[in-house]
């Protein structure tokens, strides 16, 4: 702090008599002379009472030794540590080393050397001043040695002395490699642009331009249909809607009970770090150790500088901002208190954390019974049976048997639900009694095998959709034409919301149509009517759906009553026809959607999964390890021992291809995991979620390596296992503050909020984008030389092989968001285990980052909230395993804790090894390893026998407060356990009906069909596709509007604004031009405005478009 004045004539006085005393106290307290006339000398304060006169002013001790020192000379090239009090002006240097080397972490260590040795303590400081007589830094980075501050002798390794020692180049950048990299890319880059552009404009274009172009506008209105929206049936205003991002997720059934779980978990992970930063920063004040800290931060020059001369403005009185008056003693005092309280703190926090941990998992599971109680799902009508013939592939058959046999064991009539009719808010519910009856099986889904003819079902299912949307806006439109025929009272605006513009010839003309359901009933005939080696088989297991969830109630309460080995039961013995094996009763929790029917025939082993995690460890170690240790050694190493940050070309290129690789490894990881072939989703989220956790956290822990191998390798040559137990020493705490800095710099604001921020523009904004762009340059433009355009093929999405023809589905699935990310979950893991590194070190930044760890908490709640509810694509989480996984791995964190706890035991002498193992650091190190895996075993233990998260699932649902019959509950889900069987959808449409679409009875033989709103018309769910479970003419009211005008969207969507500025510009493009073309009616309910936002192109009438084939 400097205190300057105006001297004045009253004044003058008093100054010079501050002066004279000040040169008394100089001379009495042997202070040496300043090293010229011109400075002013510096006002001492008296100690504090009850301390030694030699605790205020530089106090120095031998760092090796810890001998006083005093005013006595320093030696050459020892450590020496002052007391921070005010500056180096008591120290001198000898003669044959006279520079003062202020040591890179902690300001008030130095040592004396020479000038040819300034960098060998200091990378940072090799330029000796010789007025200062202190090192200084060096303008040229990289410099070993400077004769001044902008002339270089010599440098360090790695860097190339260049342009007559005004320059040190790393020894990589002085090749021109990085940059000829670059610039090769950018060239490429501009060329292909360039090319583009002129062929384009003067190339022959793409022959199916137009239908091409409707594929691309019909996706960019399917990606909003995808999102998370609301759907009802019985609507007669609108069919689906948005959800308000306060909708609450806890208590409807919105996209699964998984997702409610996960909201919870947000709001423990806040909690948890609240407790984190109450508990880090009370430790932290309480010891005072925050002042011991704030001299880590001193600039070494100000504390030479300052001891020596005033500021501009003197005659003045200056006081160094590092003025302490107490000892090294007293730092090291506080240290010592903050180790002891830092260790009662975390063991109470551990303590918190486990306890409350307890509860919060036993309340997860409550939350869970209650969500299906208040919600009927699929489940709950369900039963899953094994022990089925695996030829048996007839549903009305097994359907007869099943009800038959469950009435012969359970013969008495069971009560009935009432039926409740919705006659709206006035008119209040219309309730009407039902009889009883007896247990009613509703139908039977057969768990097909057809993995080895998936290719052939999924084309067979897409086609069928595209046709389905043909067929129902031919309805839709031929029953608008004859009501305006039929009667002129109807507007034409008013008949325009219903009309429809998806034509046969936008899927390849009504003979392709025609020829793909030939297709599709040949291929049914050769799975269910051909030789028996092509016969579609199952894998003998079969989902029986029951009309009443009282019926599944009923039979579980009578299974549980009886123990698995009493034989004499009659559901023991059950046995079906031809079987050789018995018939076994499963509960199902999870719902049609979350099933991975492509997959039930395939058997998961565990060697299959023990296989995909070699393969996505062998990826993360090649494709990540590896790339990352040889950027640090070759590249990040250099500049981090010179204290510097690597730039330029080379870091431009690493970050691109270390992106790029994180990617590869992120898409590998979801596409082995889905590939290992789990029957169910929740199954394969696991395996996401535990590999997405490790493989982030050895990601970031080798980061963290990074960062603590560079702080400790510019003050040590080997790796110091006796800081991690023990306080030794000032410097190595000023290593550990600078990594405390350099964590809290990477996880604030980038990994707590950039990174999340980010995800808008990464994974949304910019892929749709890209990819619309890339569609329209190999299907609509033809922008490039047919060879280029074949090689740029792949890297659309769902690109057919064929680059002439873009069918719509694939274009659908092309433009579709991100699904709700099971990797969001994975966070509530990694962030709280990676902030928790902080409290291995001692650093003032550590309870600053549990801080903005609980901002983060309340951010991630509410951005996530948009995410879901405006962002992603719709999938469902219908049960809660996930979050049981989520609850074991919460001990990683706790483990953490204990580990800490340990460690500061150690540290404070609170936890002592017996004499003679005092030094045994690595023995310590293993002690604290071991602490953080016996802390998680022993959670794992508790949670696993005590809360039994896996225990009691088959009473769950089954006290719902609204009785449902399976078809009502159709009405609120729209899947069922036969739209969403992709085989059995397609027997219902191709088997059960000619390819005239003439039901078949015989063979249908009453069962269900999987239908939609109508029960007789064949419907596949689909995220999407749910507007097609609607009658014809009222599919219009599926699509939301943003603002009613008849664009597309939500007001929260940043699509719409995209489409709203592209509407305008081509909009004007049009006018400005010829005259603007005239708009047809779309599926959207107004105008085709969305055929204008990408080109101006309008769709061809139906005579005009070519017959294409679907690809």
């Amino acid at each position: 702090m400097a205190i300057t004045s105006e001297p004045s004539r009253g004044r003058t006085a008093l100054l010079l008599a501050a002066g004279c005393l000040f040169g008394a106290l100089q001379t009495a307290w042997a202070i040496p002379p300043p090293p010229s006339s011109n400075q002013s000398s510096l006002f001492r304060l008296k100690p504090l009472k009850g301390e030694k006169q030699e605790d205020c002013g530089a106090t120095l001790v031998e760092m090796e030794t810890e001998k006083y020192v005093g005013t006595h000379p320093a030696s050459c090239h020892v450590s020496y540590s002052t007391n921070c009090s005010v500056t180096y002006s008591p120290i001198e240097c000898p003669k044959e080393c006279p520079f003062f080397s202020p040591n890179y972490a902690f300001s008030c260590l130095f040592s004396c050397t020479d000038k040819a040795n300034c960098s060998a303590y200091n990378p940072t400081r090799p330029y000796a001043d010789k007025n200062l007589k202190v090192c200084m830094p060096c303008e040229i980075a990289g410099c070993k040695s400077c004769s001044s501050p902008s002339h270089c002798n010599a440098c360090h390794d790695h860097f190339i002395l260049q342009d007559n020692g005004t320059a040190c180049v790393f020894d990589q950048d002085a090749s021109g490699v990085w940059d000829k990299i670059a610039m090769v890319v950018k060239i490429v880059v501009v060329g292909i642009v360039l090319l583009g552009i002129v062929w384009g404009l003067c190339g022959p274009g793409n022959p199916n331009h137009e239908v091409n172009n409707f594929a691309i506008c019909r996706a960019r209105r399917h990606r909003h249909l995808v999102k998370t929206l609301l759907w009802e049936l019985n609507n007669k205003r609108v069919a689906c809607e948005f959800p308000s991002l306060a909708f609450n997720v806890h208590s409807k059934n919105f996209a699964g009970l998984g997702l409610a779980l996960f909201y919870n978990n947000i709001l423990f992970c806040t909690f948890i770090a609240m407790c984190y930063w109450w508990t880090t920063d009370g430790a932290f004040n309480a010891s005072g150790v925050e002042k011991a800290l704030g001299n880590f931060d001193a600039d070494p020059i100000e504390l030479y500088q300052n001891g020596f001369m005033a500021s501009k403005g003197a005659p003045a009185v200056v006081v160094s901002r590092l003025y302490v008056c107490s000892g090294q003693a007293k730092i090291k005092d506080s240290i010592s208190d903050f180790s002891k309280s830092n260790f009662e703190s975390l063991c109470v926090l551990w303590v918190v954390f486990f306890v409350a941990l307890f509860f919060f998992t036993k309340f997860q599971k409550a939350a869970a019974a209650k969500f299906n109680q208040k919600n009927s799902t699929m489940s709950d009508f369900s039963i899953r049976i094994t022990g089925l013939p695996k030829d048996e592939v007839d549903e009305s058959k097994v359907r007869k048997w099943i009800e038959e046999k469950l009435r012969e064991t359970f013969p008495e009539k069971l009560q009935r639900p009432p039926r409740v009719e919705d006659m709206g808010k006035h008119q209040g519910d219309i309730i009407q009694a039902r009889e009883n009856d007896y247990i009613e099986v509703f139908g039977v889904s057969l768990c097909y095998d057809y993995f080895e003819h998936w290719g052939e079902v999924d084309s067979a299912i897409s086609c069928m959709t595209m046709r389905l949307e043909v067929e129902a806006a031919e309805e839709a439109n031929a029953k608008i034409e004859e009501r305006q025929s039929a009667a002129h009272l109807i507007p034409v605006h008013k008949t325009s919301a219903s009309r429809r513009n998806m034509t046969a010839q936008h899927i390849g003309g009504h003979d392709a149509v025609k020829s793909a359901r030939s297709e599709a009933c040949a291929l049914m005939r050769k799975f269910f009517d051909g030789p028996p080696e092509q016969r579609m088989k199952t894998n003998g297991e079969a989902f029986v759906v029951f009309m009443y969830s009282d019926d599944v109630t009923h039979i579980w309460k009578e299974l549980s009553s009886f123990k698995p080995d009493q034989a004499s039961h009659p559901l023991n013995n059950l046995q079906y026809p031809g079987s050789i094996e018995k018939i076994q009763f499963h509960f199902v929790w999870s719902e049609p959607p979350s099933v991975n029917w492509q997959f039930l025939g395939k058997s998961v082993e565990g060697k299959t999964v023990l296989k995909a995690v070699s393969w996505i460890f062998f990826l993360l170690m090649v494709l990540i390890v590896v790339p990352i240790f040889c950027y640090y050694k070759f590249i990040l190493k250099p500049y981090a021992h010179l204290g510097a940050a690597a730039t330029g070309s080379k870091t431009a290129v690493m970050g691109m291809i270390l992106g790029l690789l994180n990617t590869i490894v992120n898409i590998q990881t979801y596409a082995t995991s889905y590939n290992v072939g789990f029957h169910r989703r929740e199954r394969m989220d696991i395996m996401v979620l535990i590999c997405t956790v490790c493989f982030t956290l050895l990601n970031i822990g080798f980061s963290f390596l990074i960062v603590f191998a560079q702080a400790y390798g510019k003050v040590l040559d080997a790796v110091p296992w006796h800081v991690f137990s023990n306080i030794d020493g000032l410097e190595l705490l000023g290593v550990e503050n600078e990594i405390g800095q350099n964590i809290f710099m990477m996880m604030y604001p980038g990994f707590f909020f950039v990174g999340s921020s980010m995800t808008i523009v990464m994974a949304g904004m910019w892929p749709w984008i890209f990819n619309t762009f890339l569609a329209k340059v190999v299907y609509v433009w033809a922008a490039l030389p047919r060879p280029l355009l074949k090689a740029l093929r792949p890297i659309v999405p769902w690109a057919p092989d064929d680059i002439d023809i873009y069918p719509v589905w694939r274009a659908e699935r092309a433009l579709e968001p991100m699904e709700i990310q099971i990797g969001d979950s994975a966070n509530l893991i990694i962030v709280p285990t990676v902030c928790s590194v902080l409290l291995f070190v001692m650093s003032k930044f550590t309870h600053t980052l549990f801080k903005y760890m609980f901002i983060w908490g309340i951010f991630y709640y509410f951005f996530l909230r948009y995410l879901h509810f405006r962002f992603c694509k719709k999938c469902y989480y219908t049960t809660n395993q996930v979050d049981n996984i989520v609850n074991y791995l919460y001990g990683m964190p706790l483990g953490m804790l204990a580990s800490a706890c340990i460690q500061w035991g150690f540290r404070s002498n609170m936890i002592r090894f017996p004499h003679g193992l005092e030094h045994w650091d690595r023995l310590k190190i293993a002690i604290c390893a071991l602490a953080g895996l016996s802390s998680w075993a022993l959670w794992a233990a508790i949670y696993h026998k005590v809360v039994q998260p896996w225990a009691d699932t088959s009473q769950m649902g089954a006290e719902e407060e609204f009785k449902l019959t399976v078809a009502e509950c159709k009405e609120n889900t729209f899947y069922s356990w036969f739209n969403c069987n992709p085989v059995f959808v397609l027997k219902c449409a191709f088997y059960w009906h000619d390819e005239h679409g003439k039901c078949k009875h015989a063979l249908r033989n009453g069962h269900p069909l999987a239908s939609g709103e109508d029960e007789d018309q064949v419907r596949f769910f689909a995220i999407g596709k749910e507007y097609l479970f609607l009658h014809p003419e009222r599919q219009y009211l599926a699509f939301p509007l943003h603002r009613h005008d008849g664009l597309p969207g939500d007001m929260l969507e940043f699509e719409t604004y995209y489409e709203l500025i592209l509407d305008k510009v081509f909009s004007k493009l049009a006018l400005s031009g010829t005259e603007k073309p005239k708009t047809t009616l779309s599926d959207n309910g107004s105008e085709e405005r969305a055929l204008l936002m990408i080109g101006p192109e309008t769709p061809l009438s139906e005579a005009k478009m070519p017959l294409t084939s679907t690809a």
